[in-house]
């Protein structure tokens, strides 16, 4: 049978995979590619391969073929669950699929409240995306928003108490708008990425959408153009989110009751380049920063 010893060291092998895919969960980083869906399941697939495996060490205490070769499955099983934790911190760079809205307080606060509200399209992964999601691309946005501490940092860096709305496939932007108005945001950004004609395409520019008459929409709109375009492709375009192009979108303009709040289209996720740019390693901590730095000038530093 297994030694007491070597069945500890694969317990504990599993037990720091756990414990490494639940400390991803929790961060809102833990996710794998299915196509273009994204479950938050990466762990799980180690966590199968690490039990697998232990049950085949196990057998070494019914037939003596498996027995003469426990020690070596043994170390395989601690390997192969130790190196999932490498695994799942270097996979798990974008967020998961959820309902539910995050929300963080920072220390200290100034008095602001910023709900950056996420994609909630029901046929999210099957827009002509060339890569993740857009369900994805905008809570994965969002999230590095507010945590960056690149130059001055997010909107936790800079004194935001900030929300981050749930994604799922459920059209259920008006829910990010109820939670919003109900938590009181002062701020209300929506971030989604584009699509045009689907992967493969060329069209690529920043889009942000206000409220027309509304100096909070209004300014917070051109600060926004002028702190993202130079780090996103192509050039600067704007409208009314009411009556504009994508009208049937405008009730997050509308219905917010947050006196400054925009839509964002960040990029085209059918333009290939553009989605690479986003999903390098490090642009959207190096990147995003510039939200709260946007927001900062335009209220004035609070």
């Amino acid at each position: 049978m297994l030694h007491a010893s070597s069945l500890h060291l694969v317990f504990v092998a599993v037990q720091l995979s756990i414990d490494s895919v639940n400390r991803e969960a929790q961060h809102g980083r833990l996710s794998v590619m299915v196509g273009n869906r994204t479950e938050g399941a990466m762990g799980w697939l180690f966590i199968g391969l690490g039990s697998t495996m232990l049950l085949l060490a196990t057998m070494g205490r019914i037939h003596p073929r498996f027995a003469r070769r426990r020690r070596v499955l043994t170390i395989l099983v601690a390997s192969l669950s130790l190196a999932s934790i490498s695994v799942s911190v270097v996979v798990a760079t974008h967020t998961v699929i959820t309902s539910s809205d995050m929300r963080w307080q920072p220390s200290p606060f100034n008095g602001w409240k910023v709900y950056l509200s996420s994609p909630r399209h029901i046929n999210s992964g099957g827009r002509g995306e060339c890569g993740w999601e857009e369900n994805i691309n905008g809570r994965h946005f969002n999230y590095n928003a507010t945590h960056t501490t690149y130059g001055a940092g997010g909107m936790l860096k800079r004194g935001y108490i900030t929300t981050v709305s749930g994604n799922a496939r459920d059209d259920g932007g008006w829910k990010n708008v109820n939670s919003a108005n109900n938590w009181g945001a002062n701020v209300y950004i929506v971030t989604h990425t584009n699509g045009d004609n689907g992967c493969p395409d060329s069209a690529q520019y920043l889009l942000v959408m206000f409220v027309d008459g509304n100096w909070g929409s209004t300014d917070l709109r051109s600060q926004l153009l002028a702190k993202m375009d130079p780090v996103l492709p192509g050039g600067q375009n704007t409208w009314s989110c009411i009556g504009g192009p994508g009208g049937q979108l405008a009730y997050e303009c509308r219905d917010a009751n947050a006196p400054h709040r925009v839509y964002v289209e960040a990029f085209f996720h059918d333009n290939q380049p553009s989605v690479d740019l986003f999903q390098t390693a490090g642009w959207p901590e190096n990147n995003t920063w510039r939200y709260g730095w946007a927001v900062d000038v335009h209220l004035g530093y609070p």
